[in-house]
C-alpha cells in the first residue's frame, strides 16, 4: 500500500514550479505530509497514482499563474472539446478536487487574472478565497494565511517534540539513576566476594603447588623411561611417510602423461553448434551481434547441435502526453534442432525510448539496447557448447 498525503499541491510547471517546490518545503519543515509529484511519486501509473494520492487528501493546494489556464483554450480564445481537456494533468486535478469537494486553497501569483469564460467544471474555483503570493512576504503569507486555511494538521511527532524530548530526557535520567544505584550495589556485593574468592584462591594456590610437584617428579620418571620407546616410533613413522610420497609421485606422472589426450578426445565428441535464427529485425540484428562472441552461426540448425531463438518483439504504443513510447524485453529460446526446449532466458531488462516521431523512439530503444551488457548470456550459451 502507497504512503499516504494530508496536502496535495498541484501546479504548471512552466511557471508555477519555483513557488509550489517553496510551498513543499514548508509545509514539510512545518511537519506535515506533502505530495509532491516530483519528489514523492514512485513507480506505477502516474495517472493512477495522483488520482490515489488526490482521494486521500485533506487539503488542495493549487498555485495560479498566468500559463496556468492557457492549455484550457485554443489559439481563438475557445474553451477546448472535453476530450482535449481531460489529457491535462492541471484540469484532470482541479476538477476532481472539486468533485471530491477537497478543501481547496488558492495561491495566486501578482500578475494572475481568472479568465471570465472558464470550464464549467472548474468554474467554482475563481469564487474562493485566494492568498496573493509576494516573494518579500512570503513567510508572513505562509505562517499566517495559508496554515490557517488548512484542515491538516503536522504530524503528531512534530506537533509534540517539545514533549517528547521532555519525556525521553526524563527516561534518560531515571535510566541513568537506576544503573548508578544498581552499579553501587553491584559493587559492594562484587567487593565481599572477591573478598571471599582471595580466600579460596589461596588455599587452591597451596593445593596446586603440592600437586605440581608431585607431578614433575612422576613426568621425569616417564620421560627417561619413554625416551628410547618414541624415537623408535618416530623413526617408523618417518619410512612410511617416504614410501607413500614416492608411490604418489609415480601415479602422478603416470596421470600426467596420459591426461591430455583423454581431455583432447573428449572435448572434441562434446562440442556443439549454436545456431541463430532468431528475427531478422533491428533489435534481432543487435542480439545476434551481442551474442556472437558465444559462437553463433547463422541459418539453419542440423546435427546435434543447438538452435537459439529471439521470444520477443519490440512494441510501440502512443501515450496519454501525445507521444509514442517503443519498449523491448529480451528474451531468448534455446531448443534442439527438433524443437525440444533446453532453457529460456530473459534479461531482466525492458529497454525503451520515448519520442513524438516513432521511429525517434525505436531509435532510442535500439541505442540503450546496444550500450547493455550481455556476458551472462554469451557465457550460459558458451557453457552449452561444452
Amino acid at each position: 500500500m502507497g504512503q499516504r498525503f494530508d496536502i496535495f499541491i498541484s501546479y504548471r510547471r512552466k511557471g508555477g514550479i519555483k513557488d509550489a517546490r517553496l510551498v513543499d518545503e514548508k509545509l514539510r519543515n512545518s511537519g506535515y505530509s506533502v505530495s509532491f509529484d516530483i519528489d514523492t511519486l514512485g513507480r506505477g501509473k502516474f495517472t493512477d497514482t495522483l488520482n490515489t494520492r488526490l482521494k486521500g487528501c485533506k487539503d488542495f493546494i493549487v498555485i495560479f499563474e498566468p500559463s496556468y489556464y492557457e492549455r484550457f483554450y485554443d489559439e481563438h480564445g475557445h474553451i477546448q472539446p472535453e476530450e482535449v481537456l481531460d489529457e491535462d494533468w492541471c484540469y484532470l486535478e482541479l476538477k476532481n478536487a472539486l468533485l471530491m469537494q477537497k478543501n481547496i486553497i488558492p495561491l495566486v501569483q501578482k500578475d494572475f487574472i481568472f479568465p471570465r469564460n472558464l470550464p464549467k467544471d472548474v468554474r467554482d474555483v475563481a469564487e474562493m478565497n485566494a492568498i496573493q503570493l509576494t516573494e518579500k512576504e512570503f513567510k508572513e503569507i505562509f505562517e499566517y494565511k495559508v496554515k490557517s486555511y488548512l484542515i491538516s494538521k503536522p504530524r503528531f511527532t512534530y506537533r509534540h517534540k517539545k514533549s517528547i524530548a521532555a519525556t525521553i530526557t526524563f527516561l534518560i535520567i531515571a535510566i541513568i539513576a537506576s544503573l548508578v544505584y544498581f552499579g553501587l550495589e553491584s559493587q559492594k556485593k562484587a567487593e565481599e566476594e572477591a573478598k571471599r574468592s582471595a580466600l579460596k584462591t589461596a588455599e587452591a594456590e597451596a593445593e596446586a603447588k603440592r600437586v605440581r610437584d608431585s607431578t614433575e617428579r612422576a613426568m621425569d620418571s616417564l620421560k627417561k623411561a619413554s625416551e628410547e620407546q618414541m624415537a623408535f616410533v618416530t623413526r617408523n613413522i618417518l619410512d612410511s611417510i617416504k614410501a607413500k610420497e614416492a608411490e604418489r609421485k609415480a601415479a602422478a606422472a603416470t596421470n600426467v602423461a596420459t591426461a591430455p589426450s583423454k581431455n583432447q578426445s573428449q572435448s572434441q565428441s562434446q562440442r556443439v553448434e549454436l545456431y541463430w535464427v532468431g528475427n531478422g529485425d533491428d533489435t534481432g540484428k543487435i542480439l545476434f551481434g551481442k551474442l556472437s562472441r558465444a559462437g553463433l552461426k547463422s541459418g539453419g540448425c542440423n546435427g546435434n547441435g543447438i538452435k537459439v531463438s529471439a521470444s520477443s518483439k519490440p512494441s510501440c504504443m502512443p501515450t496519454a502526453m501525445g507521444t509514442v513510447k517503443c519498449t523491448y524485453a529480451p528474451q531468448i529460446t534455446i531448443t534442439t534442432c527438433e524443437g525440444s526446449q533446453i532453457n529460456k532466458l530473459a534479461f531482466g531488462q525492458t529497454f525503451s525510448g520515448t519520442n513524438k516521431d516513432e521511429n525517434v523512439a525505436r531509435q532510442k530503444m535500439q541505442e540503450n539496447l546496444e550500450s547493455a551488457n550481455f556476458s551472462k548470456w554469451v557465457g550460459e550459451l558458451q557453457a552449452l557448447r561444452r
